[in-house]
């Protein structure tokens, strides 16, 4: 029996024509205990029991104050009724859960490699990496069809100009102007360092995850590098 937190939502910003972020509230002094990379499930009391449950990356925590990025599904239930959301309205919302976490001990090479929405994980994993270990060299490889749909890229791009260990490679479908075209399957490979400890975290889209770990046990790599979480 999962115990959902009401709370409200406090700020809800378009980061792409098809992605929304939403900050969530608890209305009490909740004290979550989280894991940068887990993730909570919203409680749509509106749809029927056994389809009411949804499970949503967390962007960020802050206090009391979750951020979630969601994506727009095309005939998705959950989706429709988020869409309608304002700020003000009431979610109810699990405290964070999932094993999608750094681990330890860490290396001194961390790949992070995401399409879409996969993004939302790293965010928090990152800047605790960023924080608290600035000897670790991070390089994310995130891959979108078109430049609009880059989300958090300003993050990104003051995060790369600010430290010298993390490293920012976007990569694009669909456009070529100014950024690497193609998919992120061209990237990694050549960043990876030989005879280096290395760990890989995956998340996006099923076709991205699956090419990847192949290619990864292609390289020599086994399932104690890399750490995958799914958005299909």
């Amino acid at each position: 029996m999962i115990d959902f937190i009401a709370g409200k939502i406090i700020t809800i910003i378009d980061e792409s024509p098809r992605v929304k972020r939403f900050f969530w509230q608890a209305s009490t002094d909740y004290n979550f205990s989280f894991n940068p990379g887990q993730f909570a499930i919203i409680n749509f009391i509106e749809l029927a029991a056994e389809s009411a449950q949804r499970s949503y990356s967390i962007a960020d925590k802050k206090d009391s104050v979750l951020e979630f990025c969601i994506s727009y599904k095309e005939n998705g239930t959950a989706t429709a009724l988020i869409w309608q959301k304002k700020i003000g309205d009431i979610l109810h919302i699990s405290p964070p859960k999932g094993n999608f976490i750094l681990q330890y001990p860490l290396p001194k090479c961390v790949f992070f490699i995401a399409t879409g929405t996969g993004i939302a994980p790293f965010k928090p994993m990152i800047a605790h990496l960023i924080k608290n270990h600035s000897d670790i060299e991070i390089s994310l490889i995130y891959g979108n069809r078109n430049e609009e749909d880059i989300l958090y890229a300003s993050t990104w791009n003051d995060l790369a100009k600010k430290n010298s260990n993390f490293k920012f490679y976007p990569v694009l479908s669909k456009e070529t102007k100014s950024f690497a075209h193609g998919y992120v399957h061209q990237i990694y490979p050549r960043l990876i360092l030989p005879n280096m400890l290395t760990h890989f975290y995956i998340c996006g889209w099923n076709a991205m995850i699956k090419e990847t770990r192949q290619n990864l046990k292609t390289m020599g790599y086994s399932r104690q590098h890399y750490f995958i979480e799914s958005y299909d």
